[in-house]
This record gives structure tokens, C-alpha cells and sequence, in this order.
């Protein structure tokens, strides 16, 4: 076999190939053989017929066919891996001569991971630095007073609305259809100056007014007095293992602290992407583009079932839209999330990452604990956890480089 690799725009590879006849010959009598292991004759056992007889039989174009599509299959297989090609999608396949007792060519021409010019990566990640993460009093106090308000009791009260109070309203706004809502007044964190207009009101009393040029029509349907419980030794231990209100102080900011970092190295590790797929240089194959498109779409179509029970071509029809429409709102999301991911795995191969099967194994075990094993693909799950952990790997690099 004789091939040769040229390189064509938009990430595409044409390989064009050459079988000598003997090879080829080869193909086509092993397609005899198959064609006549199922093939009935009379005076002929099932699989005995003569070659010459199956050649009679069955059309020559059709054995010709077959055997070229083995030979295709075979031989572009070996191609691509010889030449350690990262081939997407199904290649396209042309004939460029197929006879008896002559060399058997064909064309193929294929989308692959295209080339990506990396800049200077570490430079970038040098850059981003972490911001300092700190934890005030306000926030803690804050965190408390939530805890408070979580553990609250509340009575009806007969008498005015005030601050402080849980109140429960229905409300509508220029004639729109009823609204419910309940809050403490004075901290439902309505539009500026809504919640001042139900303060003074009673259970059952309804009330309009007008605010920026709208019309509120509002109804009190309760008022609760709302009594916060004291912060002592007594009720923080009520709330799990802490021996005082310091502990518990303490372990609100130790964990607030815990959430800010990892917020914060979220955010390092968006921007650090972000900077460096910015500069970098690639081509990027519509095929990956399209891949990355269908699966918004189909996590797209789960939520909509799951979240509002609704069959997908009726919530298209609702909102007025096709699924083409949908799947093109997609385009330049999974143009950014596929370039970022050939960033990353460019960056793997640079810094030679891997994750080792002990790693992986452990790993996918502890996953394992949360789900029944009968209902996973196993397989599956072990290539999404390798990839999950080597670009976990990479971003850890990453963020070495600015410390």
C-alpha cells in the first residue's frame, strides 16, 4: 500500500491511496468467500459453492463494491494509526479506481484536531494574580443574624404592619395577574420605596398606590410578629457541635472563607483561560462547533422536561422559536467552550500530563459511592474522569506559576 497526507484548510486532511492488485485481489476473494458461506444452490452444500459458480451468481459490481469497502475501512484504519492522526467524524470516502486485477485507489478526506499556536501560556498565568481573601465582621454578623432568622418563631399579630415583621401580600401591577409574596418588612429588597407603602396596614386591608409611574394594587394577607431567638451558648449548641457562640463564630468564618476561596479560584482559572485562548491561533473544525451545539440542545430539552414538565415542541412553540433557532443561539458559546478545550488539552500534551489508572480508579470508586453501579457505564465514566483530573491537573500548573 502507497499513501500520501495533504493538509487542506478549515483543519481537513485529503489521504489518498494506492492498493497493488495482488492486495486487492486478496479483498476480493475473501468477499467471495462471504458472499458464498450464506448462498444456497442446488447440489451444493451451504457455504461449498465454487468460486466460479458465485461469481455467476452474484453481480461482479456488487463483490467489487463490498471488497473496496473492506479495503477502505482496513486501510485508512492503519493510515490513521501509523500516523498517529486525531481524526473527527466519519471520513468522506471517493473512488478513484476500482477494476479486477488492477491497483484498487481511493481518496479520503477528513476533519482533524487542528494545530493550535499556544502563546506564552505561563507568562499569562503568571499575570493572574489571586486576589487576598478576607472575611469581615459584617459578614459574619450577617451569616449569624441569617441563623437567627432561620430559627425564628412567629405569632399573629392583630394590630399594624411595622418593620420587622413577616408579613405575607398578593399584589398586581397595572392590572397584571395576582403575585404572592412574603418577606420581613423593610428587608424584602422590593423596588425602592413598595415596601414603605405596607407599613400601617392590617390582615384583609387592601390598598393601591403608585410608584414611578405604576400602578400597585396590594393586599396584607397576614401579619406575624417575628422573634428572633437569643445568641447564647445555650442555642448554638442546639445547632450542631459547637461548644459556644465563639465556636460557632469561628466555624462561620473558617467556612465562609473555604466558599471565597474556592470562588476565588474559579475566577483565576476562567480568566487565566479566557487570557490565553484570546492569543491563541487555531482553526477550528465546524465539526467539534456542531458536536458542541447538539449538546446544549439536547441539555437543553432534559431541563425543559424536567424543570417545566413540558413536551420540547410545545415549550418551542410558546417561546416562538425552532429548534434550528435554538441550536444556532448555541454558535457562539460552543465556539468559546471548544476553543478553550483544545487550549487546555494543547497545554496537557506541552507539560506531558497524565493521570495515572491508580488515580483514576480511586477516583471513579468514590464517585461510585453515590450511585448504583448496575445503572453507570463504566467505561465511560473512567474516560470522563480521566479528563476531568488531567484538567484539573493543568489548572493546578497554571496557578503554581503565580504563587
Amino acid at each position: 500500500m502507497q499513501h500520501s497526507i495533504k493538509k487542506l484548510e478549515e483543519s481537513r486532511l485529503e489521504i489518498k491511496v494506492e492498493i497493488p492488485a495482488s492486495d486487492f485481489d486478496q479483498f476480493y476473494s475473501k468477499t467471495l468467500r462471504e458472499f458464498g458461506e450464506n448462498l444456497e444452490m442446488p447440489g451444493f452444500r451451504k457455504g461449498k459453492v465454487p468460486k466460479e459458480i458465485i461469481e455467476k451468481t452474484i453481480d461482479q459490481k456488487e463483490i467489487l463494491t463490498r471488497a473496496a469497502e473492506t479495503a477502505v475501512k482496513e486501510n485508512y484504519s492503519k493510515i490513521v494509526s501509523e500516523n498517529s492522526l486525531e481524526v473527527l467524524g466519519n471520513p468522506e470516502v471517493e473512488i478513484l479506481k476500482m477494476a479486477l486485477k488492477n491497483p484498487f485507489e481511493f481518496k479520503v478526506s477528513v476533519s482533524v484536531i487542528p494545530e493550535v499556536e499556544l502563546p506564552d501560556y505561563k507568562k499569562i498565568a503568571f499575570e493572574v494574580k489571586r486576589k487576598k481573601i478576607e472575611v469581615t465582621e459584617k459578614e459574619v454578623e450577617d451569616a449569624l443574624k441569617w441563623l437567627q432568622k432561620s430559627r425564628a418563631k412567629f405569632s399573629l399579630k392583630g394590630g399594624l404592619s411595622q418593620k420587622g415583621d413577616w408579613v405575607e401580600i398578593e399584589y398586581s401591577q397595572d392590572g397584571s395577574s395576582l403575585q404572592k409574596d412574603a418577606f420581613v418588612l423593610g428587608q424584602g429588597k422590593l423596588i425602592p420605596g413598595f415596601e414603605d407603602n405596607l407599613e400601617g396596614m392590617k390582615t384583609g386591608e387592601e390598598k393601591e398606590f403608585e410608584l414611578d409611574k405604576k400602578k400597585f394594587k396590594t393586599k396584607m394577607v397576614s401579619v406575624q410578629k417575628m422573634e428572633l431567638p437569643e445568641m447564647t451558648d445555650e442555642f448554638v449548641k442546639n445547632l450542631g457541635k459547637f461548644e459556644n457562640v465563639a465556636a460557632l463564630r469561628q466555624s462561620v468564618e473558617v467556612g465562609m472563607k473555604k466558599e471565597k476561596e474556592i470562588s476565588e479560584t474559579e475566577r483565576r482559572r476562567k480568566e487565566v483561560l479566557e487570557k490565553i485562548t484570546q492569543k491563541t491561533e487555531m482553526k477550528i473544525p465546524d465539526i467539534l462547533i456542531e458536536e458542541q451545539k447538539k449538546r446544549h440542545l439536547e441539555n437543553m430539552k432534559k431541563q425543559v422536561s424536567e424543570n417545566l414538565k413540558m413536551d420540547f415542541n410545545q415549550y418551542l412553540e410558546k417561546i416562538k422559536k425552532t429548534e434550528k433557532d435554538m441550536l444556532d443561539s448555541f454558535k457562539e458559546l460552543s465556539q468559546k467552550q471548544v476553543k478553550e478545550s483544545l487550549v487546555l488539552r494543547e497545554i496537557e500534551k506541552k507539560e506531558n500530563i497524565e493521570v495515572s489508572s491508580e488515580e483514576i480508579e480511586k477516583e471513579v470508586s468514590n464517585i461510585l459511592k453515590n450511585y448504583q453501579k448496575e445503572k453507570v457505564d463504566l467505561e465511560e465514566l473512567k474516560s470522563y474522569t480521566k479528563e476531568v483530573m488531567k484538567q484539573e491537573k493543568t489548572f493546578q500548573l497554571l496557578e503554581s506559576l503565580s504563587k
